[in-house]
């Protein structure tokens, strides 16, 4: 059986939208693998957000990767395993633990952003820097409907 030539899945913006990340997902995992780094891109996410504050609570790092609690569980599983981060106690919750780089998931930071800024030029290369504000602005028009409706307006 062939694909129809109106398949209207493909006209979907949810389907656009969620086929687009999965490829810039999976073009900067390849980008990292090419320079000698195993590393998914929400790992890369976990990473950015604990070089921007290190020792966030796992309740705020799902909050700000936008990952669910099992789901991050298991990414931080893999990153402490690769010895990039480790659990500590938290001080003032006993039923909660901070997360922490470790000097190896540190000196990643100076390794790692220049071989993600390729990938965003590459995924920006023929826009205009008012093209790319635009969509910026339309993406987060689309978020905002989404969070002012409890996540309902589909």
């Amino acid at each position: 059986m062939g694909h129809k030539a109106n398949d209207p899945l493909k006209n979907a913006i949810g389907y656009l939208l969620i086929n687009l990340a999965w490829q810039v997902k999976e073009k900067l995992r390849r980008d990292f693998a090419n320079q000698g780094f195993d590393l998914s891109s929400d790992q890369f996410a976990v990473l950015i957000r604990l070089w921007a504050q290190n020792g966030l609570t796992q309740s705020e790092l799902s909050e700000k990767t936008c990952k669910n609690k099992s789901n991050l569980t298991r990414i931080l599983d893999s990153m402490e395993k690769k010895g990039l981060v480790s659990r500590k106690p938290n001080p003032n919750d006993r039923r909660s633990f901070c997360i922490e780089l470790t000097e190896t998931g540190s000196d990643l930071e100076k390794k790692l952003i220049p071989i993600a800024s390729k990938t965003h030029e590459a995924l920006f290369g023929n826009f205009s820097s008012e093209e790319e504000k635009q969509l910026r602005s339309v993406l987060g028009k689309l978020e905002k409907n989404l969070s002012s409706r409890g996540g309902d307006a589909l």
